[in-house]
């Protein structure tokens, strides 16, 4: 699907951040998880230039391994580069995230693309991300102190949940009636397995009854056979 918004400027800049080689010292390790603990931690102490260079890792480490995870730490990176002092660097960010849009949804519901629902998951998750991405510029405009345009940030935000209520509507609707069918199916496969575990039962028992009247058969016929013997030989 095309990102009708891709052709877009809503965040004016050509202002992008890039750490330093002494930044980049702050950063230990590549493991995903520990370098935003330690971004929270370098947050606490006031130390932004660590903090920065840490998610930054870890945003364009989750971009290159096409992460879904990838997109909630841009929006974190946005509103850490704001605190920090670097509004620019922040509004590139965010027009960076409403142009890679279509690529971020992929990631989001890539497991859905053999769905027959795979256009209206599409158009829903990309009204959640941009409902996401507003709601964060009004975040940061606020703390600028530019009130109007965080206040239009907001409608957009807005606008963009209130566009994506039919289709969540829709998707919740038929995820119940999938969860509806397997769970008719389930039933329907365990009424089938009794019956077979019942007609099982039944040949095991005629089984039984025929091995009952066969022996009863053969000490009959073995009875005659003695009384024969003896009555014609002894």
């Amino acid at each position: 699907m095309v990102n009708e918004y891709e052709s877009q400027e809503f965040f004016a800049s050509s202002s992008q951040y890039h750490p330093t080689n002494t930044d980049l010292v702050k950063v230990p390790t590549t493991d995903y998880y520990k370098l935003e603990r330690l971004a929270t931690q370098y947050k606490k102490d006031g130390d932004w230039a660590g903090a920065l260079a840490c998610l930054y890792e870890v945003k364009n480490n989750l971009e290159d391994f096409d992460d879904p995870h990838y997109f909630t730490v841009a929006l974190r990176f946005v509103l850490y580069l704001q605190a920090a002092g670097k509004f620019e660097e922040a509004k590139f960010e965010l027009q960076s995230l409403v142009d890679e849009l279509d690529y971020i949804v992929e990631l989001k519901i890539g497991h859905h693309s053999d769905d027959k629902d795979y256009d209206v998951y599409f158009a829903s998750t990309q009204h959640t991300l941009l409902s996401e991405i507003f709601d964060t510029a009004r975040k940061i405009y606020k703390r600028e102190n530019l009130i109007e345009e965080a206040n239009d940030f907001e409608n957009k935000a807005i606008q963009f949940r209130i566009e994506n209520q039919a289709n969540s509507e829709y998707l919740r609707e038929q995820r119940s009636i999938r969860i509806r069918e397997w769970q008719e199916e389930r039933e329907r496969d365990r009424q089938e397995y009794e019956r077979w575990e019942q007609e099982q039962a039944e040949l095991k028992q005629q089984e039984k009854v025929k091995k009952r009247s066969n022996f009863w058969l053969y000490v009959g016929l073995g009875l005659v056979a003695y009384i024969i013997i003896k009555r014609f030989w002894g």
